[in-house]
């Protein structure tokens, strides 16, 4: 089972009883960290969650798309620099200067400026489709030291499975001298009213996100006012009230549309390649 860091669930339909700052929470984002495959089926479709992460969904979130493109000479262009040498672009000259001479006397005697210039012929040449990358962030003001200890779990949980691992050469211990990678993330959107992960909620808000890597983890503690634990034997006697959340996701793969010609969903390469898909509920 995994481990679950959950400080969002609803006791009631949409209504936060007892939960951190006690606010109504339409939405929930779900988070899981899987175990990193290089394959494309388990990339494509995880499976075995090592921790499940629900935060309330945030105030706003952008998703975006950033087509990188190389300016380069037009494909006519190219091909006509390919074929004529350097002898030839000389005698190409050579038949152009009389044309060159009248134009440029012309504009001497006449002190006019024509502004001529070359044709421009250059185009822009489709080198990739840049890796979405999702950020989120949150402000959480805790009312009881039982959820201030909460907020310092999952912070502390984030920043651990978003680092990568060791493991030891011959089970010698100190004798490491390679990393795992860091887990793979999926996120999904709740509808806290129902409990399901709707493919629309999802599409809606997150544009259909494929499996990412959680590249940075950003915690804020306020220190400025102070939960004390009422129990004395309780280890964190004092913690912050008010926490700061800020994590960022990248994914993996590159995306593509499904086909030619129409609005489809989006795939990813993995996806593409194993002709796997994520499930959603009703």
């Amino acid at each position: 089972m995994p481990s679950d860091y959950d400080i969002v669930t609803p006791s009631t339909a949409t209504t936060q009883s007892g939960q951190i700052g006690q606010t109504n929470v339409p939405l929930i984002l779900q988070l899981r960290c899987f175990e990193f495959a290089n394959s494309p089926g388990p990339r494509a479709v995880p499976s075995s969650a090592v921790a499940s992460f629900k935060l309330p969904f945030p105030e706003t979130t952008t998703t975006g798309t950033n087509i990188a493109y190389n300016e380069e000479l037009a494909k006519e262009q190219e091909i006509v620099a390919k074929i004529f040498t350097e002898g030839g672009n000389l005698v190409s000259n050579l038949l152009n200067l009389p044309g060159r001479f009248i134009k440029d006397s012309f504009q001497s005697m006449s002190g006019v400026d024509l502004g001529r210039r070359p044709m421009d012929v250059t185009e822009l040449s489709f080198v990739k489709a840049e890796k979405r990358k999702y950020s989120f962030t949150w402000v959480f003001t805790s009312i009881s030291h039982d959820q201030s200890k909460a907020m310092v779990e999952m912070a502390r949980a984030l920043t651990s499975f978003s680092l990568p691992s060791t493991t030891t050469s011959l089970g010698v211990e100190g004798s490491s001298t390679r990393m795992i990678m860091p887990h793979m993330w999926t996120m999904e959107i709740i509808d806290s009213s129902s409990s399901s992960n709707t493919k629309f909620s999802t599409n809606a808000f997150l544009e259909q996100p494929k499996t990412c890597f959680l590249t940075n983890v950003a915690v804020d503690r306020d220190t400025s006012a102070l939960m004390r634990s009422s129990d004395p034997d309780d280890a964190a006697k004092l913690l912050p009230i008010t926490f700061s959340l800020s994590i960022n996701f990248t994914e993996i793969d590159p995306i593509l549309r499904d086909s030619v010609g129409n609005v489809t969903d989006l795939i990813s390469r993995s996806e593409l390649r194993s002709g796997s898909r994520r499930t959603y509920q009703s």
